[in-house]
């Protein structure tokens, strides 16, 4: 019992102290990273400032929904992004810190171990941290994703879905409806295939909270919709072609041949590991990965020599519109910060060549065995990855979900087979014995 309790009390020490590592790590990236403001991250400051105003109608992008602009407007102070990203920095850290208790939680893992690919993955992903993307955000709620489904998992004794596990499988299943369509299926599909094979929850209990869930989550996105088709119907918008399907360039060939063809890029194009695919436009192996998580520096935008990122052209009303929150983000870093992300940034990109590596081989087993629990605990992603290769979009941007969980997956996965490999000599050892008597 004595034992017991001290492997308890050092087994959270070793937790907290992979929490403050990380979020130290994070941290630090903000102040060494470049800050990257792409047409999609001008797209999103216009959206955040014009959220609940007048106008909004003029420059919120509508092919957007409002989850992350929501987070830029809350956490943005005084026209200022350091707070975001240092929101962001605190987010990843955390979601990354989840993953991994959610892992060790469902299986035995060194800690050790657990604690370099923590490190790993938070190196890999860091430069998300400075950009105006939802890659952080969306990384965070899957995060919450895996914590729900291993909690879920390790529950026993309950016959019901608890007001507080409902509340918080309600509260993932919303944020990443808010933030991410494709996301929010994916939370939805996979908590509700957690809560599905728990044998011991009563049947009803589930189908109320799946159908609740579904009710609120569907209700926005038609309400959403709707708002959206009247602004757009209204003609006052700046983007009224960025608002339709057709626009996030991801076209399907005539030819069945190539439509096979373009999912096959795209499965592996999503991991950084073949040419991107926008449109018929093809772009070099791992082009979003460089211009995003590895940005290179650039002193040379906008119209000042002393603003560090990178600001891509948009259209006229909109560059006006945000130009106060962009003037006011003048922070340069000097030479050494630079050599240093510079640094960081050539060992990362064989870092992602590794981890998306990890995550083929993660995903082939899992699936091959679908009812196990690291299918269980990453089906979110799974169901995310699948959704991108049957839309054939191919940006290795989106593969940041990925590269969240390889790490963690394949080191469980080898962590079950050294565990059956162990039984099995136990069992060959002790049939020996019994032969022998």
């Amino acid at each position: 019992m004595i034992k017991s309790a001290r492997k308890v009390i050092l087994s959270n020490t070793l937790r907290r102290k992979r929490f403050f590592v990380l979020q130290f790590i994070s941290q630090i990236s903000v102040w060494i990273s470049p800050w990257v403001i792409s047409t999609d991250g001008n797209l999103y400051l216009s959206s955040a400032k014009s959220l609940f105003t007048n106008s909004m109608y003029e420059f919120f992008h509508f092919i957007r929904t409002p989850g992350y602009p929501l987070l830029i407007k809350i956490v943005t102070l005084d026209n200022f992004l350091l707070p975001l990203f240092i929101v962001q920095a605190f987010l990843l850290a955390l979601g990354i810190h989840m993953t991994a208790n959610a892992f060790e939680r469902i299986r035995p893992h060194n800690s050790k171990i657990t604690l370099v690919i923590s490190i790993l993955t938070l190196l890999v992903l860091r430069g998300y941290i400075t950009g105006v993307l939802k890659e952080v955000l969306l990384l965070f709620i899957i995060s919450l994703c895996v914590d729900f489904n291993s909690r879920l998992y390790v529950m026993e004794g309950s016959k019901k879905v608890g007001p507080a596990l409902g509340i918080y499988y309600l509260t993932i299943c919303f944020l990443a409806t808010i933030t991410f369509p494709i996301l929010g299926i994916a939370a939805i599909g996979s908590t509700s295939y957690s809560l599905l094979r728990k044998a011991s929850l009563q049947k009803m209990q589930i189908f109320y909270t799946i159908s609740i869930n579904l009710f609120i989550c569907g209700l926005f996105l038609f309400s959403w919709s709707s708002f959206q088709d009247s602004a757009i119907e209204s003609g006052r918008n700046n983007f009224p072609n960025s608002a339709t399907v057709s626009q996030f360039q991801f076209f399907d060939s005539p030819e069945r041949d190539k439509r096979f063809e373009q999912r096959m890029q795209a499965s592996a194009a999503v991991l950084g590991l073949a040419p991107e695919r926008y449109g018929f436009d093809s772009y070099s192996i791992g082009s979003e990965i460089k211009n995003y998580a590895l940005p290179t520096f650039n002193t040379n935008i906008y119209d000042s020599p002393l603003e560090c990122g990178r600001y891509d052209s948009i259209v006229e009303p909109t560059k006006s519109f945000i130009r106060d929150l962009r003037e006011s983000n003048r922070f340069c870093r000097n030479q050494l910060t630079l050599e240093v992300s510079n640094f960081f940034n050539q060992i990362m990109r064989f870092g992602y060549f590794l981890w998306a590596m990890g995550f083929l081989a993660g995903f082939v087993f899992s699936i091959i065995r679908f009812r196990s629990k690291e299918f269980l605990l990453c089906s979110s992603v799974f169901i995310i990855y699948g959704g991108y290769v049957i839309l054939g979009a191919g940006a290795s941007r989106y593969g940041a979900p990925c590269f969240l969980i390889s790490g963690f997956l394949l080191n469980s996965l080898l962590q079950d087979f050294n565990s059956r490999e162990k039984s099995l000599q136990n069992e060959s050892r002790h049939t020996k014995r019994r032969n022998k008597d």
